[in-house]
């Protein structure tokens, strides 16, 4: 699931959202929704993981003990509760490594 920023209007002038929403429109497993039409609460309980440049969410779904991947520095990055990408390959790994983790927790 993806979602805009709340304060969409003031980030994102060139409409580059709403261009990959159409882009990816006809996929079923990818889903673009204004954050605004859902609750924190319910994208909260269906949340396994947050990805993000350096946004707030990287610090507000760690308390919760959801992980968090970023991209970019942010103020918290070096903190210890984020994780934070150093490179292009890191990114698209970690998403899987929690999955392995727990697979290897099990047993597996």
């Amino acid at each position: 699931m993806f979602l805009d920023h709340p304060h969409q209007h003031m980030y994102d002038a060139t409409g580059f959202f709403d261009g990959v929403a159409a882009r990816y429109a006809d996929k079923p497993h990818m889903r673009f929704m204004r954050s605004l039409d859902l609750s924190k609460n319910y994208l909260t309980a269906l949340t396994d993981l947050v990805l993000t440049v350096r946004g707030s969410v990287s610090s507000e779904y760690p308390a919760l003990g959801i992980p968090a991947l970023q991209c970019g520095w942010s103020e918290w990055s070096a903190c210890g509760f984020t994780t934070v990408a150093a490179s292009v390959e890191e990114y698209f790994a970690e998403p899987a490594a929690p999955r392995r983790r727990a697979a290897r927790r099990r047993g597996a």
